[in-house]
């Protein structure tokens, strides 16, 4: 039964993993260092159902992560193992990311996509000019090198 872990920083073991993960899915992961991603979230897969042992978990099966940029928040690769779509996890990472932003000051929550702008949108993000953000949010490497100029940019009052 997977489990959500606490809001950590991604260590090695996690790092390794999520870059494969978003290699295979054709999503920027170059960027990715353990201090680059302050706010990681996962669900992990527990045999017992019952485990929130984080010293002992299960393979991640999705993950997203926030990085801080000045009162904005930039979600990042939100990403859940394809045999686990469609039962919430992604929703259940969003949600928890927006609530962690609100409990850090941010005021917006914002992302870029190429391919998820329905999902967000069903849940409240709304496309956004990039001259409406901060100058701090547009000079990060997801604004500037990852993501081209045609992905949907999106982003969520908090």
């Amino acid at each position: 039964m997977p489990y959500l872990t606490p809001p950590t920083t991604l260590n090695a073991r996690d790092l390794a993993a999520v870059q494969a993960q978003l290699a295979q899915a054709r999503l920027p992961f170059e960027d990715l260092l353990p201090t680059s991603m302050p706010l990681f979230l996962g669900v992990r897969d527990s045999d017992s159902g019952l485990s929130r042992d984080v010293t002992q978990p299960g393979p991640l099966i999705a993950f997203a992560g926030l990085e801080s940029h000045g009162v904005e928040g930039l979600l990042r690769s939100l990403w859940v193992r394809p045999d686990h779509r469609g039962r919430g996890l992604a929703r259940t990472l969003l949600h928890a990311h927006e609530s962690q932003a609100r409990q850090l000051g941010l005021n917006r929550l914002v992302l870029l996509t190429e391919s998820a702008a329905d999902f967000f949108q069903a849940l409240g993000y709304r496309e956004t000019d990039r001259t409406a953000l901060s100058a701090q949010l547009r000079a990060s490497t997801q604004f500037q090198q990852l993501c081209p100029a045609s992905a949907h940019c999106l982003s969520k009052t908090l």
